[in-house]
């Protein structure tokens, strides 16, 4: 079976440190997507041309540094928003990775804000809706662990949007036409959360999570699963 040519919407980058130790988020999403995936990248947060989706099998994502909170003042969050919304709606196979999964949330209608009950940071489990149970890639995944960075939350789904996962932090996955949006990353695996975690000391103390997020971390095989079970579910 041929790779499916999956476009890589790229939200944002890691710093330069994080980056020199891990990889860029191309890398972290090829390596737990496998070979069966052939990523085509683009820039989308520095304003690059959008192509067309019909040349691709489907289309990710993912997560930033960026805030979708700041949506009004971005033109490239407006136009990339607009776009993942337009795929979705038209059946081309969508995946939104945090910052993707809140950007659709928020093109469709939704809501985004600073969470107000604080950071989700490190490995965390996560509980499938009953309309998760039954969807074809969240319901087949061998467990519900995986890892998580983020401030912001969907607080407001679309109202065309089916949740299919929560925690007591808030929405972790929902279906919107033929999209799928986590909250987690997939792609993360846990030396990378580690890494991250470790970068990002100063911040997390401020706030007092970094102790909780370092003990936390764990290994998390559905995230890798979650990925590859979506590529197989494409269409070619």
């Amino acid at each position: 079976m041929r790779p499916k040519r999956i476009l890589l919407l790229l939200a944002g980058e890691p710093d330069a440190a994080l980056t020199r130790a891990a990889g860029d988020y191309a890398a972290w999403f090829g390596e737990a997507f496998g070979p069966g995936a052939l990523l085509e990248p683009v820039a989308a947060y520095a304003g690059s041309t959008l192509p067309d989706p019909g040349g691709f099998d489907g289309l990710a994502m993912t997560g930033s540094p960026l805030s979708v909170t700041d949506y009004e003042r971005e033109p490239w969050m407006q136009r990339a928003g607009e776009y993942l919304l337009a795929a979705a709606e038209s059946g081309t196979p969508v995946l939104g990775v945090c910052f993707g999964h809140q950007l659709l949330a928020r093109a469709a209608g939704g809501s985004v804000q600073v969470n107000p009950r604080g950071r989700e940071v490190g490995t965390i489990e996560v509980a499938l809706t009953g309309k998760g149970r039954a969807h074809p890639v969240l319901g087949a995944l061998p467990d519900l662990r995986f890892q998580a960075t983020h401030r912001d939350v969907v607080t407001a789904l679309p109202d065309r949007a089916t949740l299919l996962a929560e925690n007591d932090i808030g929405v972790q996955a929902f279906a919107l036409g033929s999209a799928l949006c986590v909250q987690f990353h997939p792609e993360l695996d846990a030396r990378r959360m580690a890494l991250l975690i470790d970068g990002r000391e100063a911040i997390l103390r401020a706030d007092g999570t970094f102790e909780r997020a370092k003990k936390s971390v764990r290994q998390s095989p559905a995230g890798p699963a979650l990925l590859r079970t979506w590529l197989q579910s494409l269409r070619g």
